[in-house]
């Protein structure tokens, strides 16, 4: 837990806030489906939430169920998983609420499709960070801060192919990667037919965000780059001492915003 403990810190500074925004959510906005309907549905003292790696290993949920469970007797169960398996999850119905972050396919989830009774009850965003890009401080692709998300994911590219960069993906169906696979098409490059088959380029972990970002950090050259968001780097920097922030947003981009919503799953 030790590791948890800077976004902890920062969360205990605004803890009434986040109470306040994690009860209006789940009970508040969408008090009468969920509480009549949701847990009419399934055992009444007990949720069963599906949510992402990302939130998970941010230790955010680790701070604040313990308050929701005191405060209202409803125990929560996480399962922390991808986002495309958190929605798979609501879709049969194993879950009562999903904590996601990818809105197009969240937009899906919850609008009627072919007459069919959509999936989940409505979204409401809960939060917000940012998606950052992690490396090596010694950064052989030479990211400079000023760089432009466009600029930054040509250097990788063109580190990559020059031999001296590595970049880890989650390589499943996360928001996460989503978001990456969405930054390489924005030049163009599908990763998969780009550098198949060749790890030492472009590695899919098909695993976690702290898993990959582990791995980054292990990378035998020390030249690993990885996609990451900005909670749980919070979560996992000081463990990991030799990776830095090596492109975030620069004024005037919205193109890394990483928001989250939530959304009760239609009993």
């Amino acid at each position: 837990m030790g590791e948890r403990r800077t976004l902890k810190t920062i969360i205990s500074e605004h803890k009434i806030a986040f109470l306040v925004i994690f009860f209006l959510i789940v009970g508040g906005s969408f008090g009468t489906f969920f509480v009549f309907d949701v847990l009419s549905a399934r055992n009444p003292n007990r949720i069963m939430l599906a949510t992402t790696t990302s939130t998970y290993d941010s230790g955010l949920l680790d701070y604040l169920l313990p308050e929701f469970t005191q405060k209202t007797g409803i125990e929560v169960s996480v399962l922390s998983v991808g986002t495309g398996q958190a929605l798979v999850y609501g879709e049969s119905g194993d879950v009562d609420v999903i904590l996601v972050h990818s809105r197009s396919r969240e937009d899906t989830f919850v609008n009627d499709s072919d007459g069919q009774t959509p999936f989940g009850i409505n979204r409401a965003c809960v939060m917000y960070n940012d998606f950052i890009i992690v490396g090596h401080e010694n950064n052989p692709a030479e990211l400079l801060p000023d760089d432009n998300i466009t600029i930054v994911m040509t250097k990788l590219k063109e580190g990559i192919d020059a031999g001296n960069s590595t970049f880890y993906s989650r390589g499943d169906s996360s928001g996460t990667y989503s978001k990456e696979l969405s930054l390489w098409s924005s030049i163009n490059i599908i990763p998969d037919v780009e550098w198949f088959i060749q790890p030492e380029k472009y590695t899919e972990t098909g695993q976690g965000m702290a898993a990959t970002l582990q791995m980054s950090h292990q990378d035998a050259n020390n030249q690993g780059y990885t996609l990451i968001d900005r909670g749980t780097w919070l979560s996992f920097n000081d463990t990991y001492t030799t990776l830095k922030i090596l492109a975030e947003s620069v004024v005037g981009e919205d193109n890394l915003l990483n928001p989250y919503g939530v959304i009760p799953v239609n009993p």
